[in-house]
């Protein structure tokens, strides 16, 4: 029988220094740390030797662990897992807890700036409402004044006025109009946002 490529001292050196890197061992990483030799022996040749021996070198010279040691070792790594288990399950939970208070007075303010925009949409209709009586009443006189049989230069000048008058009133009903356009669209953003 010919002797193996790689020493059994080899793969339990490179089993130990992939299991201080905090991996697990496979005989590809083992293969690829000592750089020769079948995986499937190299892994074969850890588990039969150096599996669960855990090596610290200190200096140059290699210490074995005992198993009551490495068993206590085992214990603490587990119990240290589990306790990082319940503070990330705390945290997660908090930060969820903490992101749906956010979203709720998100959604809360929304709801405000909603309502207050409808009542301003309100408000001005009802302005557009009364500057439309306005102008239905400045035409009325328009009218009125024109069918009088007076002094034709009196009546220019009450139709000048009169027209004036109906014309500030249209581009103020104009304004009025597009702002409630605008609060129209932001309104409708708004309830978008919040659906």
């Amino acid at each position: 029988m010919r002797k193996p490529e790689v020493s059994i001292e080899e793969i339990i050196n490179a089993g130990n220094e992939i299991s201080r890197s905090g991996s697990s061992i496979t005989g590809y990483k083992l293969k690829k740390l000592i750089g020769k030799g079948r995986p499937d022996r190299l892994l074969e040749v850890w588990e039969q030797e150096g599996d669960g021996h855990l090596v610290h070198e200190q200096g140059n010279d290699l210490h074995v662990l005992e198993p009551e040691v490495e068993e206590l070792l085992t214990e603490l790594n587990e119990q240290v897992e589990k306790q990082l288990h319940d503070i990330l399950v705390k945290v997660d939970k908090k930060v969820r807890s903490m992101a749906d208070k956010k979203i709720t007075l998100i959604q809360q303010d929304f709801e405000v700036d909603g309502h207050n925009f409808c009542a301003k949409i309100d408000e001005l209709e009802e302005l557009v409402g009364s500057l439309e009586m306005d102008i239905d009443k400045l035409s009325s006189e328009l009218y009125d004044e024109r069918s009088k049989p007076n002094d034709q230069f009196e009546n220019e000048k009450a139709i000048l006025k009169l027209r004036v008058r109906l014309q500030s009133k249209s581009e103020l009903l104009n304004e009025r109009q597009l702002r409630i356009n605008e609060l129209t669209q932001m309104t409708q953003v708004l309830k978008e946002v919040t659906a």
